[in-house]
């Protein structure tokens, strides 16, 4: 049978009328929308900070000494700091010090003092938790089979980079399928499991090739582009989300607060600058109570979702022991009766179009929508889900152990089913239509591989504007990309063992770490036998030295540059290098030419597309707007620099060394017509290669001048 459901119905209520309830009914207290920790709660973190949201928005005067009370009954009044949010209506008291283990908190609003904020008492219950507790190993980092011998060979014989210096540590990535795919570079974080293993960032262009890497300090995950332009990664040796600007450059961190540990599943820094991450939360649970057989001495792990906002308070915390069971768990995810029991395994948030917010709780099977202001649960939706709220049309099977749900423009949802307890088991990608008043989910689209691919873990599914597709199949170490008739124009794979990446995204991208003055060169018609000549300018507009270590063109028979390497971009400094273009026959040919950065750990890259086309006629012809020369060259003294330009514009002419260090400049404003300017420069200046270039609104043109004694 495909679905779970049936043969897990008498099992579910069983252990259901079993289970200890630790859910609460709202997160929300008479005069307030949301209330943390939740009122009578039950395993609160130490570190909890008391938040507290009104409808209305608060006088800055309630923040005083006295507005709130907050007493242990162990550890006595607790003294601490009182804020109010920059949304003007959710008031955060920090404690100076961390409540007791396993102690009774009572936070009292005192109404005389507070200015207006309604009165409220309530209690919670601090955890017995050991912080030290680990969460149980999660499945992404368990041990993966062996990659397919045939993946190694065709690594080793096909390697994906063109040629030129790569970090040592740079992993194989095998190009299967390219067959013209869109625009957009593709962020992958190609990881192996083990202890003190370290991760990769890279970052490919739509072909491949690879436009960034760094080895990072830890294994890293879920490396892509967050929607203020910022790029964001977890480092697993601090337990974080990195965030790095255009130049690569850490400049923000995001970490759970309240005493979690911040997981590696998601981040999404959201449009008003706040922030949404989760962790995993252990904690001792006698699950003998819980089901008959239980161990009582069981490690059970729960869900926290985070919104942290500007200022990285925590605005609003949702908890899984407030409003799930143990038993939602699906018993092929979950064994009830061991010691270790992650029963709800969050691995996605999605902020909604309504505001409020999507989870993926992988082990039981389920994506519930979550009310971001009370915190409660507004549906529950999946198919194969002890608690699914919705009808499923045209789609018998369901989803099992999914990942990365995410709301598509149109109000569809797509997700990344790994398939795990299905028979048979492969994964998908997935789309469905919700009416979330009618509860009716109707599947739209699915993708399944020929031949099948099964990632047990791990995975997402990657819908963009122009309709194609995205789906890393998780542990299946591939990633395909499709048109949007999902014809496939892109395809990779992982050409050592045990390597797989968690998410995989393409999205538009440029660095500034060192910036062209173009996208295209084009030469024009070349006569065969000739050379053409062009510009390109590398500017370093930071404040640290670059070294551009090779340039390489995916069509080296016609297209290159010679200049020595290394190139040296001092800060805020620009060099003009050469790019040649040899036609060998009539056709007009295109390439891309490669400008790297190299060192052991890491590669930046930037690129710019030539053209060109072979001619018969004879001589190099002069491109647009007119002629440009040198004269005499050799030069031994003094030398005719001559242009035309079509119109009036303010010109640029400077002649430069072999180093990019500029020896003269000629910038003035010239009328249209033929003009010409001359270098004469002193014994100081010693023979060798010189580039003279013509810059202006019509003209970027640059000729090489041999100066000799």
């Amino acid at each position: 049978m495909d679905r779970l459901a049936p043969r897990l119905l008498m099992f579910s209520f069983a252990v259901a009328l079993l289970a200890t309830t630790f859910s609460v009914a709202s997160a929300a207290a008479p005069g307030y929308s949301y209330v943390s920790p939740v009122p009578g709660s039950r395993f609160v973190s130490p570190g909890n900070n008391i938040a507290l949201r009104t409808s209305s928005f608060l006088d800055p005067a309630v923040v005083r000494d006295g507005a709130i009370s907050v007493q242990g009954s162990n550890s006595g009044s607790h003294a601490g700091r009182l804020t109010l949010a920059r949304d003007g209506r959710t008031l955060i008291f920090v404690p100076d010090e961390p409540f007791q283990p396993g102690e009774r908190v009572t936070a009292t609003v005192n109404a005389a003092d507070g200015r207006g904020l309604p009165p409220l008492a309530f209690e919670f219950t601090i955890s017995t938790a050991n912080r030290g507790l680990a969460a149980p190993v999660m499945d992404e980092r368990e041990v993966l089979p062996s990659v397919p011998p045939s993946f190694a060979a065709e690594a080793a014989a096909n390697p994906t980079t063109l040629g030129g210096p790569l970090p040592p540590s740079y992993p194989p990535i095998i190009v299967q399928v390219d067959n013209d795919p869109e625009p957009g570079a593709i962020f992958i974080t190609p990881n192996r499991p083990g202890a003190g293993a370290r991760g990769n960032l890279v970052i490919l262009d739509r072909r491949g090739e690879p436009l960034f890497y760094r080895r990072s300090f830890g294994r890293a995950f879920d490396f892509r582009m967050q929607p203020n332009g910022l790029l964001a990664y977890f480092d697993e040796s601090v337990d974080a989300y990195l965030v790095l600007d255009s130049t690569y450059a850490v400049v923000d961190a995001f970490a759970t607060q309240n005493g979690y540990i911040t997981d590696l599943h998601e981040l999404q820094i959201l449009p008003n600058g706040h922030a949404l991450l989760m962790a995993y939360d252990p904690q001792p649970v006698r699950m003998d109570s819980v089901v008959t057989g239980g161990n009582p001495n069981a490690i059970v792990t729960g869900l926290i979702i985070q919104e942290l906002d500007e200022d990285k308070n925590v605005v609003f915390q949702w908890r899984s022991w407030d409003h799930f069971q143990i038993t939602d768990a699906l018993p092929c995810a979950v064994n009830l009766l061991g010691a270790s029991i992650d029963y709800a395994h969050g691995n996605a948030i999605e902020l909604d179009q309504d505001g409020n917010l999507l989870i993926s709780s992988r082990h039981m099977n389920e994506i519930p929508k979550i009310d971001r202001s009370t915190g409660d649960v507004i549906w529950r939706f999946g198919p194969n889900a002890v608690n699914n709220q919705f009808t499923i049309v045209g789609d018998s099977r369901g989803f099992s152990h999914q990942h990365d749900v995410r709301r598509l423009p149109n109000g569809h949802l797509t997700l990344f089913d790994n398939g795990n307890c299905l028979s048979p088991e492969y994964s998908r990608g997935l789309e469905y239509a919700l009416d979330e008043v009618t509860k009716v989910a109707t599947l739209v689209w699915e993708y399944r591989n020929t031949p099948d691919i099964y990632g047990r873990a791990t995975g997402n599914t990657q819908r963009r504007p122009s309709g194609g597709t995205m789906i890393n199949w998780g542990f299946g170490a591939v990633v395909t990309d499709l048109a949007p008739d999902d014809s496939k124009t892109f395809q990779l794979a992982f050409g050592l063992a045990n390597m797989l990446t968690y998410r995989a995204v393409r999205q538009p991208w440029t660095t500034n770490r060192f910036v062209l003055d173009a996208d295209t060169v084009d030469f024009g018609a070349v006569t065969l036998g000739a050379v053409g000549y062009r510009p390109l300018t590398l500017h370093n507009p930071t404040s640290n030295p670059v070294e551009i270590d090779y340039f390489h063109s995916t069509d080296t028979t016609r297209f290159e540059v010679t200049e020595p390497m290394p190139v040296v971009l001092e800060p805020g400094g620009e060099r003009v290098v050469e790019v040649r273009f040899r036609p060998t026959d009539l056709a007009p040919v295109e390439a891309t030419l490669y400008a790297r950065a190299v060192n052991d750990t890491e590669l930046v890259a930037q690129t710019v597309e030539l053209k060109g086309t072979g001619s018969l006629l004879t001589g190099e012809p002069t491109p647009e707007p007119g002629a440009f020369f040198v004269s005499p060259c050799p030069s031994r003294g003094a030398t005719r620099i001559g242009f035309t330009l079509p119109g009036a514009a303010r010109t640029r002419i400077s002649v430069l060394d072999a180093l990019g260090r500029t020896h003269a400049v000629f910038d003035r404003q010239f009328t249209a017509g033929r003009h010409e300017v001359v270098w004469e420069p002193t014994d100081a200046v010693p023979p060798g290669l010189y580039f003279v270039r013509c810059r202006s609104e019509n003209v970027d043109r640059v000729l090489r001048l041999v100066r000799v004694r």
